[in-house]
């Protein structure tokens, strides 16, 4: 009958000497190998089930310590849990303690083989040693891991020496059987010298040292290497292209052309090389050392960059607007410089993180056809690749065009269809441009319009003549702030203008002086010089409204505030028309005093067709009556008719403003907000 070796550990037996313990141990293990045939030999693999085997869970009597039980203690205690705290000298756990993987080395990965060998704890030279060795004649000494380093390590819970080698690559047993520093610790202090020497010429010492060296030594395989190296080939390439990258993104927020005339000419070429002198060794050795078909700055890679920068900007932009609770579409159309026409398509919503209005361009549409279902198709595509809620849609803003703003087959309408709660808005700068272009029903206004441009285009279309007068923008009639500043600009410097056309009717060529004479002529009228005084004082109420209308943060009540201080104001101007016609003669008479002209009532004729024939007395009642009151007028009801208050939702929404809720009553405020609630559940 064969004996279980786990009894044999588990036999109670007392030894007084720990200096016997290595003969002990071996003699037990002699008779346990008589009892049983099967041979001692055994491989890494044996050892392991040798040590799962070790430990008897049934097994609960106390046992009395000795050298060849305490292999049973640290085997048992080992295995509980591999996350077993071990302490450190300052009574902190830690994991890199070499008695945790004793007779259990095959549990570690090769992560933590690999941190076992380069980082195991080691005792600091204040630890106390003699604690240790209580039962001991001998403590350990400190020097004695430099001495005997690397391999020699100091175990705090199991108080002994172990070989570090030897414990994470346990040897194959030919023959004899592991004792001190491998399965248990090494303690006969006084002959550390002799058994640490004779350790390094066993045969087990010399194995374990080889697997750590080779172990240390492993290289990786081919698969991690094209890893490695597909991973650095990619790193080399972002950091080339980094400082492109920054380039053309710094080109797009100063408003500069990437490219000349020439593919290797132009901005974006000069600030690489102005980057590689200022000391870019990344950017110069790519561009430099690197592949010519992979430099990624031909002008395909500079569209692709910037269409790339575009996506991510729309992205960010199309987060935010997601979470808004509402959005407006914004559109207008206009040519570039190829004759492609393009659709600008801006989104205006509310901002939740910065709690305000924003206002931001989207992108561009080719459009091919310019009727309204084709514009609304374009639009309501657009919308849907941005994967927003068309519930959230409540308003629509374009120009005023029948194809746009048309009731029955205007794009507003056809999107309706799609975005119910998407009420149409006429854009409020469109609507003042166009109260101003109103304006021109009155003759002497659409006259006065004419000649200035004439007069703006005459001194710009030649250097020679721009000697002659300041330089003023164009009159242009999209371009509203241009189109009030020029006329700013014109009144400002008339006098140096008359006076450059009068020297030209004179010095310059036959055509020049042709020209010139006529618009000197017309600028010295009586009625021009009038028309300017009138234009200017009402353009200068005009420009600021104009401008705080194209505001991103503009919102409805405080556009009608706007408008309706205009309104109250030309209306008051109308009421007070004669003391207002005397201001305007005083500042004409001092520009007619300046050119040395004298301001005359224009001739009257029983019949006229072509101009304003009205009876006067006084030339202030005569241009009251024919320029002044006709222009207040035209101006009043146009403001009335393109600003009234609409009746939609929107509107009626301006009810809840503390400004305007004290004007209506109790009744029509709750009626008006039903109406309200019935439109947006």
């Amino acid at each position: 009958m064969k004996m279980d070796i786990r009894n044999f550990f588990a036999k109670k037996r007392k030894i007084t000497s720990t200096e016997d313990d290595d003969a002990s141990c071996s003699k037990q293990l002699q008779q346990s190998s008589e009892v049983d045939s099967a041979p001692i030999t055994q491989s890494y693999s044996a050892n392991k089930k040798l040590c799962n085997s070790l430990v008897s869970p049934q097994d609960s009597e106390p046992k009395t310590i000795n050298s060849c039980s305490i292999v049973n203690e640290v085997v048992s205690e080992s295995r509980a849990s591999t996350s077993t705290s071990i302490l450190d000298d300052g009574g902190n756990f830690h994991e890199n303690y070499i008695g945790r993987w004793v007779g259990r080395s095959f549990v570690l990965t090769t992560e933590k083989r690999m941190e076992m060998l380069k980082r195991c704890w080691v005792p600091s030279e204040t630890y106390d040693f003699a604690g240790d060795a209580t039962h001991l004649k001998r403590k350990f000494n400190h020097s004695w891991l430099e001495m005997y380093k690397p391999w020699l390590v100091y175990s705090k819970k199991l108080k002994g020496a172990f070989c570090l080698f030897c414990v994470l690559f346990p040897p194959k047993v030919a023959r004899g059987v592991q004792g001190s520093l491998i399965v248990r610790p090494f303690t006969k202090y006084k002959d550390i010298h002799i058994y640490c020497k004779a350790h390094v010429d066993t045969q087990w010492h010399r194995e374990s040292s080889a697997s750590a060296n080779s172990f240390s030594n492993i290289k990786t395989n081919v698969q991690v290497a094209l890893q490695i190296g597909r991973e650095k080939i990619i790193d080399d390439n972002r950091n080339a292209l980094l400082p492109i990258i920054s380039t053309i993104v710094f080109c797009g927020t100063h408003d500069l052309p990437l490219r000349g005339k020439e593919k290797d000419d132009g901005v974006f070429q000069d600030l690489l090389q102005l980057k590689i002198k200022s000391g870019d060794e990344i950017l110069r050795q790519h561009l430099e050392k690197g592949q010519k078909n992979a430099q990624y700055t031909s002008p395909k890679i500079q569209n692709e960059i910037l269409n790339i920068c575009g996506i991510l900007i729309r992205e960010k932009l199309v987060d935010n607007i997601r979470v808004a609770s509402a959005f407006s579409i914004l559109a207008d159309e206009s040519a570039d410089i190829s004759g492609k026409e393009q659709l600008a398509i801006g989104l205006r919503y509310y901002d939740q993180k910065e709690k305000n209005v924003k206002e931001e361009f989207m992108g561009f549409v080719e459009l091919e056809k310019m009727d309204a279902q084709t514009i609304a198709a374009e639009i309501n595509r657009f919308i849907n690749t941005l994967n927003i809620d068309a519930n959230k849609c409540v308003g629509q803003g374009y120009d005023g065009c029948a194809t746009m703003a048309g009731k029955d087959g205007g794009v507003q309408k056809i999107l309706r269809e799609t975005y119910k709660k998407g009420l149409y808005f006429h854009c409020a700068c469109h609507r003042l441009n166009l109260v101003v272009n109103d304006l021109n029903n009155v003759s002497e206004i659409r006259n006065y319009i004419g000649t200035v441009k004439d007069t703006i285009n005459f001194f710009r279309e030649s250097v020679l003549r721009q000697r002659y007068a300041p330089k003023i923008p164009l009159l242009c009639e999209t371009r509203w702030s241009h189109k009030y500043q020029s006329i700013s600009m014109f009144k400002k410097y008339f006098a140096q203008i008359a006076e450059g056309l009068e020297k030209l009717s004179r010095e310059g060529n036959s055509a020049t002086r042709k020209v010139a004479f006529q618009l000197l002529s017309a600028v010295s009228q009586t009625t021009f010089i009038f028309a300017l005084c009138i234009i200017d004082k009402y353009n200068s109420m005009l420009q600021p409204v104009a401008n705080i209308l194209q505001s991103k943060t503009l919102d409805i009540l405080r556009c009608a505030e706007h408008i309706e201080t205009i309104t109250t104001a030309v209306a008051e101007h109308r009421r007070s028309a004669e003391e207002g016609s005397e201001d305007l003669i005083k500042s004409a008479e001092k520009i007619a005093t300046a050119l040395n002209i004298d301001l005359r009532l224009p001739r009257t004729a029983s019949r006229q067709q072509h101009r304003a024939n009205q009876p006067a007395a006084s030339l202030s009642e005569y241009f009251r009556r024919s320029l002044y009151v006709p222009y207040l007028d035209s101006l009043s009801s146009s403001l009335e008719a393109r600003f009234s208050r609409q009746h939609s939702p929107a509107f009626t929404l301006s009810l809840l403003h503390p400004t305007q809720i004290i004007k209506i009553t109790v009744p029509k405020l709750q009626k008006c907000m039903e109406e309200v609630s019935d439109f947006y559940e």
